[in-house]
């Protein structure tokens, strides 16, 4: 199985078969935008310019299983991310990524990339680096910076690019 094998809606309700992201290398992240989140998103959206023209992809699940830091209205959403945060990455549906109706991808995430990290997701802007054969996924914690992740999204790519 791989990351080609799944589906998920889009902010709108459009059903997104990731076999269009096939050869890219996709940043998956659990999203917020209430509170201090602004910033993350502004540097998620800095990642996605920085890379642009190069097979890379940002996947953006807002998630309000953390303190509730994230909308439950699609529209507030949408002009968070959007209109405030200017962001111009894939924006995906509400989502769950713990507990029983945990969306099928991140079940498939949490399991791929098990190790170090536990069987859950412990906060916001928890990241999954899926390799461009769409079936080795690396784990970060929202705690790595931005710097050290762009230093290895830009191995990441060169190997694909090579």
């Amino acid at each position: 199985m791989s990351i080609y094998d799944f589906s998920a809606n889009d902010i709108n309700g459009i059903e997104h078969h990731f076999n269009e992201f096939t050869g890219f290398l996709l940043l998956i992240v659990n999203t917020a935008s209430k509170y201090g989140n602004k910033t993350e998103l502004i540097e998620l959206q800095k990642l996605q310019e920085s890379f642009e023209g190069r097979k890379f992809q940002i996947l953006a699940f807002p998630c309000r299983q953390f303190l509730k830091q994230e909308s439950k209205d699609k529209n507030k959403i949408i002009h968070r991310y959007i209109d405030k945060c200017k962001v111009s990455f894939k924006i995906f549906e509400l989502t769950k990524v713990n507990g029983h109706n945990t969306i099928p991808v991140y079940k498939w995430l949490k399991n791929k990339s098990n190790g170090n990290h536990g069987s859950s997701i412990d906060w916001n802007f928890t990241k999954f680096l899926v390799s461009s054969d769409g079936c080795s996924v690396m784990r970060t914690s929202s705690s790595v910076g931005f710097n050290k992740l762009h230093m290895i999204i830009d191995e990441e790519l060169k190997k694909i690019e090579n």
